[in-house]
């Protein structure tokens, strides 16, 4: 018994030793080279664009970012909108911000130029959504006591246009009486609704005054062109004990399915951080020659609760 357990255990030992160089964890391999591209992230919405271009890089290049220099076109329909210069020195996250001659029209093609000395024509197009038909808003006053803090409960009906697609964004923001206040203004909502999915958006074109934004995206694809209910828990304002006077409202946006798709992807991008394990995440846009998005957004506010 004794010769068959040595026997055995030299075979296991065997076994391991010459395993070894089957399961070596490193493997070298060639990076290709990586070529920088134009990134830009530009919104159109009411009567405003917002555009931040930069440039791309390697996730291990430390060096700071190249100055960008731009001539921006955006036409309507194929007839020139609005032109201006960009610049963007050492990218301190400048966000140029330009008046367009009028409102953008719902269903409207809109197209976006940005010609650049480094880096050539970059090009996209988006088509303007149709706004949303909300209502049925309903703002329940009693404190409703959560498992962490108190909420307020909050519906409202969505109207479904069955002639398209849709996609919604919904965004709460409470508004202060007090101007200094509206500084660091944050109000955050939760919903049970498994066809909502929350994400962080960090660009904030068009909302520079804010660091970042919670938003609540919904597809219609499970009620296309039907009225469909959704439900919120409001949290009470950080700064609403008291007499403090404020206003919370609702945004309701509705938006191309590209640029649905990118807000996703990004978010998923962004909490992958550095998670060994986590699947890689490519975030889509609409940037022809380039990298990033660009849409036509139309927003529609509604006030939902007064102090």
């Amino acid at each position: 018994m004794k010769k068959i357990t040595y026997i055995i255990a030299a075979f296991i030992i065997f076994s391991l030793v010459s395993c070894e160089g089957l399961f070596t964890t490193v493997r070298e391999i060639d990076i290709p080279q990586h070529e920088q591209k134009i990134s830009i992230n530009s919104i159109l919405r009411g009567d405003s664009i917002g555009i931040f271009i930069s440039h791309s890089k390697t996730i291990d290049d430390d060096t700071d970012y190249n100055p960008i220099s731009a001539k921006v076109t955006v036409m309507e329909n194929g007839k020139e909108l609005i032109n201006f210069d960009y610049k963007n020195i050492n990218n301190y996250d400048l966000i140029s911000m330009n008046k367009l001659p009028e409102n953008i029209k719902e269903g409207a093609e809109y197209s976006l130029v940005v010609d650049s000395e480094n880096f050539g024509i970059a090009k996209a197009s988006d088509i303007a959504p149709n706004k949303a038909n909300i209502g049925n808003l309903k703002f329940n006053k009693e404190l409703v006591q959560g498992e962490y803090e108190e909420y307020n409960r909050f519906e409202f009906v969505i109207d479904d246009d069955k002639s398209e697609n849709n996609f919604y964004i919904f965004k709460f923001r409470v508004v202060y009486e007090d101007p200094e206040k509206n500084r660091y203004s944050s109000i955050y909502a939760t919903t049970d609704d498994p066809h909502i999915t929350s994400v962080y958006d960090r660009s904030n074109i068009l909302d520079k005054r804010q660091y970042g934004s919670s938003l609540d995206l919904l597809s219609d694809k499970s009620f296309n062109g039907t009225k469909r209910k959704v439900v919120f828990k409001v949290n009470r304002p950080y700064y609403g004990n008291g007499d403090l006077k404020y206003k919370i409202f609702l945004d309701v946006e509705t938006v191309s399915k590209t640029y649905f798709n990118f807000l996703i992807a990004q978010s998923q991008a962004q909490d992958v951080g550095d998670n060994p394990f986590a699947e890689p995440v490519v975030v889509s846009g609409n940037i022809d020659n380039g990298y990033g998005v660009f849409a036509a957004i139309f927003k529609s506010e509604f006030l939902i609760f007064e102090k």
